[in-house]
């Protein structure tokens, strides 16, 4: 029987936004190539920097991003792994709640479709800030949505 400890981590977030946190590892007596892996079937997108194999520092705290974005609301699990990927050893493992939430409705319209004829609504939106940012718009179903 193998005993394993696992950190927590917690991390909360709105559908549709990245959240970002840092897993922290104490690099031990000896230089590692490493990864980390996720161990889920969530329909999350969760991305790790590095990406990639990369080097720990010995004897020193090292960090590993990880960014998730919700695309469901709910709460979930996530079982992610360091791995030195030479000798094929556990570094360390964090256990990952996320807990997502729906974002807020700032605008509600209301669209009376008949059942056999297609329907094109053009909906305007504004910039309410006073710098140029990027918008990302999704849907439930994206081939009913089309960005012009």
């Amino acid at each position: 029987m193998v005993v394993q400890t696992r950190q927590r981590l917690d991390i909360h977030s709105t559908v549709g936004s990245t959240a970002s946190s840092d897993l922290v590892i104490r690099g031990d007596r000896f230089a590692r190539r490493a990864k980390a892996f996720e161990l889920s079937s969530a329909a999350d997108t969760l991305r790790f920097k590095p990406e990639t194999v990369f080097q720990l520092v010995p004897g020193a705290y090292n960090r590993v991003s990880i960014h998730i974005n919700p695309k469901v609301v709910g709460y979930r699990q996530i079982q992610v792994n360091l791995v030195d990927v030479d000798s094929r050893e556990l570094i360390s493992a964090w256990l990952v709640m996320i807990s997502s939430t729906s974002p807020a409705i700032m605008r509600t319209y209301d669209v009376e479709v008949s059942t056999c004829a297609p329907l094109h609504k053009k909906i305007i939106f504004k910039n309410p800030w006073d710098m140029s940012r990027k918008f990302v718009l999704s849907s439930s179903n994206e081939s009913l949505m089309r960005v012009k």
